[in-house]
């Protein structure tokens, strides 16, 4: 919802490197999911913005593992 994703922006900004650890994943049996912000935007654009430090993000929610490269 919107308040969510005005906190993820508002936790993300700032020079350290960070990881989300998220219930729903972006990445699912290889489809992308960016995960919709009410109001505007995707977690998944946020995850991305290089000035954001992320190095990782991490779903649950699928009950097998699954790893995907970063391109």
């Amino acid at each position: 919802d919107a308040e969510q994703g005005a906190w993820l922006r508002e936790v993300s900004a700032g020079d350290r490197p960070k990881i989300l650890v998220t219930g729903s994943p972006l990445y699912v049996d290889g489809e992308h999911h960016p995960c919709a912000i009410e109001g505007g935007g995707t977690v998944d654009a946020v995850v991305r913005d290089p000035a954001h430090h992320y190095v990782a993000a991490i779903g649950g929610d699928i009950h097998n593992y699954q790893r995907y490269p970063v391109d």
